[in-house]
């Protein structure tokens, strides 16, 4: 049901925004410029396919908007002065929505999110408006994430109660204005449940280990996707199209090149950002037209690049410093020490020390007979 009213909302404010268009005198040449591909002539379309245009291509639609100065926030506006009787306005008289809203006189407060926090702030925010007789001068209250928890407890205290009676008990005590001795019950319960991510507190209680739990799952998600993207680009050297892992092998052979190179590429990205700043230093915001930045394929030319390159070299250095540095294992006696692995002759980037250390292991494992170790088929 939600879904189908989301498709009914977003076709709606095509339709409308394809009168905006049409009403609007929109040149051809802008018109086309909005679509990535030739659209049909806008003089030879009806407001039904330029609404299907518009559905079907978002983007188009957003420059769209911005050009005709309709973004989904009027429709929006419109939809709810409808909702209260005040759109469109009577007699045909053309205004647009904003002026009608602010003749209206309509007032609105926005709470911010920050948590538990930000709740407590916008209580005291409540009680202030409270104790000033200023609440009842708001007509829309918006709130997200923290901000949404007082709201959701303000609505519901609203709805059991009138919003009158509700003013007086969350003026702040002792008074004036508020002649109470005591906090109302609406207010001791929010403060005695305030912990609401992990009711029962303690270390060894189970919600404190839930809440744990779900932030480490959490951070392992979000955290997974940055790590495999970044060693991605670290084991690109070691993938078989680059010549059998010969590029990797070239670099951890010549130190002096790989360093040089690494250098080179963080020294050219650093050089790049200093001399920008330095020749053409941040302008005031009252003057934006007068900045002139390094564009976004100076960016990648000059800083991202140089910086890849140089990665791109030292990731051999760190995928060789994961093996083991070659110390003696404990040593056993075996009929067949290491005949069982059949070394290929380059290993590319594989140290030899990881190729002693899998020989050890074998050596570690149980005596095995001369006659299967001499026999060709049990070679790896």
């Amino acid at each position: 049901m939600q879904r189908s009213n989301d498709i009914d909302s977003a076709r709606a404010y095509c339709v409308r925004l394809a009168q905006q268009i049409r009403a609007s005198g929109l040149g051809e040449a802008s018109w086309k410029a909005a679509f990535h591909r030739e659209p049909p002539s806008l003089a030879d379309s009806t407001e039904q396919q330029i609404a299907d245009l518009l559905e079907s291509n978002p983007r188009a639609q957003a420059r769209l908007a911005a050009l005709v100065q309709y973004p989904p926030g009027k429709w929006l506006l419109e939809q709810e002065l409808a909702a209260r009787g005040d759109w469109p306005p009577p007699n045909g008289i053309h205004k647009d929505v904003y002026q009608v809203a602010q003749e209206l006189d309509l007032q609105g407060i926005c709470f911010s999110g920050g948590g538990i926090r930000s709740a407590t702030f916008n209580l005291g925010v409540l009680q202030g408006l409270a104790s000033l007789d200023k609440l009842k001068c708001f007509d829309y209250l918006s709130t997200v994430s923290g901000g949404g928890y007082i709201h959701q407890f303000l609505a519901s205290w609203i709805h059991c109660e009138d919003r009158a009676k509700v003013q007086e008990q969350l003026s702040p005590i002792p008074g004036p204005p508020s002649t109470r001795t005591v906090w109302p019950d609406p207010l001791r319960w929010l403060r005695r449940y305030s912990n609401y991510l992990t009711p029962q507190v303690g270390l060894f209680s189970a919600d404190t280990w839930v809440a744990f739990s779900i932030w480490l799952r959490n951070t392992f998600l979000n955290q997974i996707v940055l790590v495999s993207t970044l060693l991605l680009v670290l084991l690109l050297p070691h993938f078989h199209v680059v010549s059998n892992g010969r590029t990797a092998q070239f670099f951890l052979q010549h130190g002096g090149v790989a360093a040089l190179i690494v250098l080179a590429g963080f020294a050219v990205a650093s050089c790049v950002i200093f001399f920008t700043q330095l020749k053409s230093p941040p302008m005031d915001h009252c003057h934006p037209s007068k900045e002139r930045g390094f564009g976004q394929p100076g960016v990648l030319g000059c800083v991202f690049l140089p910086i890849l390159i140089a990665v791109f070299v030292f990731s051999p250095y760190l995928y060789r410093s994961s093996f083991w540095s070659g110390v003696d294992l404990p040593n056993r006696k075996n009929p067949c020490p290491v005949a069982i692995v059949n070394w290929p002759a380059s290993t590319g980037p594989v140290p030899s020390s990881s190729r002693l250390f899998i020989s050890h292991l074998h050596m570690l494992g149980p005596a095995i007979d001369p006659e299967y170790c001499s026999h060709p088929a049990t070679r790896l």
